[in-house]
């Protein structure tokens, strides 16, 4: 039984080997025609610049191959490529619309081969075709990293400033800029460079089907040092004489500047173009203040305007007493003082004027150097900031000095024979 069942193993091997040896012989026998199907052949379309000039262009992302049935030996037929036939459509020799359009196609190459192509005749491919748009575009620098620190990177300057974006229309109306990108690490000195130019839509999605003339753009990045300084604010003309001017307050104490180093070295501050008191009214007014800045200078960040609060107050006059202190009252001496108190007229802003009181001012009369006897004294009045002497009702005041006598009670003797006595007055230290 298992001889039998080798026998027939052995029989069906020497089939499949007669049958291979007969194909083989078959397959390359010289007289037997063979036909064969060459599949993605690709198809150069011409003339496209004829097609622009009557306003319309190619629709992007079309690839045109065909196919194409050739006849032949099987040696022949079977060792054929697509890359040995050239075949083209012309597209200039028609008349095209914008859409879906179908034109012939020629066969200007074939293989060098004892072939037949079967399909060689009227051959047509299907293109797609669009308006032809042409539109200019500002170039616009997308800086990546930063100067080092201490020194400013400025805008860029670009050249050429403006680029040609052209192809379909469906393409070009996605546009939304053309970028050069600019990549800095930390860089103390000017950038310069040749960068290629990027088109992106509104998402900043890269548009890759339109053309660019020029693809390229000369940048230079100058950077300058910078420096931190105060502001000045200057003014001009006169307050209403009803009003003072309690504040102004600018939104920022301080700027960057940057320029030429032996420029930036003379500049401790930016003076503001002067403010016109005499058309201040409110007591509260918001102005923006111009910073006057000098040739080569500029402002790193910001405007040229610094926003400014300026705060005035009502003038207003107060009547106020005020006690008469003796300043260097001598040692052993006591001091009659003919007016204790002087009647003063004040002025000055409300807030500080309402908030006055006694204690704020110093009325005095200085006794320094004076000995026993009768003086006629001016009287010193000491204002606090803010706060002007209007009227006075008395500007001198007779003073007595009288020497101090010795008191003896019993075996006790006072030993501060010269203990100040005052009468009417109170003494201040100096």
């Amino acid at each position: 039984m298992v001889r039998k069942s080798r026998q027939q193993l052995i029989i069906k091997i020497c089939c499949v080997i007669a049958s291979f040896v007969l194909w083989l012989y078959t397959s390359n026998d010289e007289a037997t025609s063979k036909t064969y199907k060459v599949t993605n052949i690709p198809i150069e379309v011409v003339n496209e610049e004829a097609l622009i000039q009557t306003g319309f262009i190619l629709s992007p992302n079309q690839n045109f191959t065909t196919s194409l049935r050739i006849t032949g030996t099987p040696a022949d037929v079977y060792s054929v490529r697509p890359e040995e036939f050239k075949i083209v459509a012309d597209i200039g020799a028609y008349a095209l619309k914008k859409g879906s359009n179908r034109i012939p196609i020629n066969i200007l190459k074939r293989p060098n081969r004892n072939i037949n192509i079967v399909n060689d005749g009227a051959m047509w491919i299907t293109v797609n075709v669009d308006d032809y748009v042409e539109k200019s575009f500002p170039i616009k620098a997308q800086i990546n990293g930063e100067s080092k620190n201490g020194f400013y990177k400025e805008t860029p300057i670009i050249t050429p400033s403006t680029v040609v974006v052209s192809g379909a229309k469906q393409y070009v109306e996605k546009v939304e800029k053309v970028l050069v990108e600019i990549k800095m690490n930390n860089p103390d000195k000017n950038v310069s460079l040749l960068a290629p130019l990027k088109v992106v839509d509104k998402t900043g999605r890269e548009v890759s089907e339109v053309q660019l003339s020029p693809k390229f753009a000369d940048v230079i990045v100058p950077i300058q040092k910078t420096k931190q300084v105060g502001i000045n604010i200057k003014t001009k003309g006169e307050l209403n004489k009803d009003l003072i001017l309690k504040s102004i307050k600018p939104k920022l104490d301080k700027v960057i500047i940057t320029g030429e180093p032996k420029d930036l070295v003379k500049i401790e501050k930016l003076d503001t173009e002067p403010i016109d008191l005499s058309i201040l009214t409110s007591e509260k007014t918001d102005l923006k203040l111009k910073l006057v800045l000098p040739v080569g200078i500029k402002l790193v960040k910001g405007e040229e305007y610094i926003n400014t609060q300026i705060i005035l107050d009502k003038i207003v006059q107060k009547n106020i007493n005020i006690n008469v202190k003796v300043k260097n009252l001598p040692e052993g001496v006591s001091v009659n003082l003919e007016k204790d108190s002087v009647s003063l007229v004040v002025s000055g802003g409300r807030d500080i004027v309402n908030n006055l009181t006694s204690s704020d001012i110093r009325c005095l009369v200085n006794l320094e150097s004076l000995e026993e006897g009768e003086y006629t004294i001016p009287i010193s009045i000491e204002l606090p900031p803010g706060v002007t002497k209007i009227s006075q009702n008395i500007e001198f005041v007779k003073v007595n000095i009288v020497k101090n006598k010795e008191t003896v009670k019993g075996k006790d003797k006072e030993d501060n024979s010269q203990k100040k006595s005052i009468t009417n007055s109170t003494t201040v230290n100096n």
